[in-house]
């Protein structure tokens, strides 16, 4: 799960690439093409797309949290 901020769209969640915040439909228009040239670990899914949504709002965000799936606990 990866908790992150985008400055115009507010705070959003992502967790096995399902989205929820209040412009859930805004963040995921962006999942086709991240998707379509992802190739790094698929552990990695979650916080590499959120990176995209930060970097493709022209850096104005940040990561708040970031946890690994629950039967892994947190990242330390």
């Amino acid at each position: 799960m990866v908790k992150f901020t985008v400055h115009h769209l507010g705070e959003h969640t992502i967790e096995n690439m399902v989205v929820s915040g209040p412009f859930k439909e805004i963040i995921l228009t962006m999942a086709d093409l991240f998707l379509a040239t992802y190739t790094g670990d698929p552990k990695e899914m979650d916080y590499q797309f959120a990176l995209h949504v930060i970097a493709t709002s022209q850096g104005n965000g940040e990561i708040i949290e970031q946890t690994k799936a629950p039967s892994e606990g947190p990242i330390q």
